[in-house]
């Protein structure tokens, strides 16, 4: 077990410094998202279940002179608080000075963003799972594609970092990705596929793996049976000619990727007779992510964000069809040994991981009268008890039981 001595450094009991709060602003949200809220709606908490933005600010300055040096508003949708350009203003002038970023469904983000961004909100979360204006509407219950699109130009326009997150989903958007993807490339936006979460709403969905998105933004290129391997999976190609060129000027393309000899020649047929090309190029994520790491073990987080890519929690990155692409895949590849997150329900539960229940009351101390020393005591002390990964994969294991929307995204 861990110490967690220092001041202005939160460790768990794992080791893992803990420095990215998540604060969810409220339960409400304009949009009925499938994996998320019941088409129906839901009984909301009432006015005085939810902390005041001055609660929100009190102890969002308590956990950043602990050592929380990012800090994301989150929802239900964030932008329907009121009062949020405020809050945003007051966070802004935090003496530990935080970084701020928001997650968001973008629908109103066009009509306040001017407010946003002169508060010092300037990095943008945004979620766009299609850009068919019928599936948006059967997947989110509302006809505003059009003002999420706008909301995403206008964020571009005034020089905000933009993301975007999409949920992929068997038979529902999944026919989408590769227009996602073209429509990411030509605003050379990072886009992240985020794997859905068996919460709520999400456990009646079939979601994607990292692989077979691949797969599925890779079939809309397997048409094209003229193309050379390296020009059907560009990333290979980059790999190829450019990144390794830098560590192994010496080598030839093939001898720098020895895999694309083997793939462009077929070898692999010898072993797996019954495999397609394209069953046999399933190594695209690890060759993006393994070879650049042994090139450039230099890149760090500022190196990222100069290439147009903001990481501030697990995605990992590959360049495909000229667009970053990330996935966050906490099911199939978890990241729980790095997770460094914990979260602030809109009702004042401090929340150590997403799967579990536990977590301290922290509105309840606020409104007994607690004093900053005594609520950062309590704070350190569920810290140490963060879990060590989660139990969404763990048949038989208690997990929560609230929705997305509840919890905060």
């Amino acid at each position: 077990m861990h110490d967690n001595t220092d001041s202005r450094i939160l460790i768990d009991g794992y080791g893992r410094r803990i420095d990215y709060l998540r604060i969810s602003l409220t339960d409400k949200c304009n949009l009925r998202c499938a994996y998320c809220m019941p088409a129906e709606g839901v009984g909301l908490m009432s006015h005085s279940d939810i902390l005041s933005l001055e609660e929100t600010v009190r102890l969002a300055g308590i956990m950043t002179e602990m050592g929380i040096r990012r800090i994301r508003l989150t929802g239900g949708e964030p932008l329907v608080r009121k009062g949020v350009v405020s809050l945003v203003e007051k966070l802004g002038a935090l003496p530990a000075q935080p970084e701020l970023a928001m997650t968001t469904n973008g629908v109103f983000l066009a009509e306040k963003l001017e407010e946003l961004t002169a508060c010092g909100m300037r990095s943008f979360n945004i979620s766009l799972d299609t850009l068919d204006r019928e599936c948006f509407h059967k997947l989110t219950g509302t006809d505003a594609l059009t003002k999420v699109l706008d909301s995403i130009d206008k964020a571009l326009e005034a020089g905000c970092e933009v993301k975007l997150n999409c949920v992929p989903l068997k038979g529902i958007n999944d026919r989408e990705l590769p227009a996602l993807l073209a429509y990411a490339g030509e605003r050379e936006i990072p886009l992240r596929f985020i794997e859905l979460m068996p919460i709520g709403c999400g456990s009646r969905l079939e979601g994607m793996s990292r692989e077979e998105v691949l797969e599925a933004l890779g079939a809309d290129l397997i048409r094209h049976p003229e193309q050379s391997a390296e020009d059907r999976i560009p990333r290979l190609a980059s790999l190829a000619r450019n990144d390794n060129r830098e560590c192994h000027p010496e080598r030839s393309a093939e001898d720098r990727i020895p895999r694309l000899a083997s793939l462009a020649r077929n070898d692999n047929r010898e072993c797996h007779p019954e495999r397609s090309a394209e069953d046999r190029i399933p190594r695209l994520a690890s060759l993006a992510r393994n070879d650049n790491r042994e090139c450039h073990p230099e890149r760090s987080e500022r190196s990222e964000r100069s290439r147009g890519i903001f990481p501030s929690g697990p995605s990992r990155y590959l360049r495909f069809n000229g667009a970053d692409i990330g996935f966050i895949s906490p099911l199939s590849h978890s990241f729980c040994g790095s997770c460094n997150r914990i979260r602030l329900t809109a009702d004042g539960q401090l929340k150590l991981c997403l799967c579990y229940p536990d977590g301290p009351d922290l509105k309840k101390l606020l409104r007994e009268g607690a004093a900053d020393c005594e609520i950062e005591e309590e704070i350190r002390k569920a810290i140490l008890k963060k879990p060590e990964r989660h139990c969404f994969t763990t048949a038989g294991k208690a997990a929560e039981d609230r929705r997305m929307f509840e919890i905060g995204g």
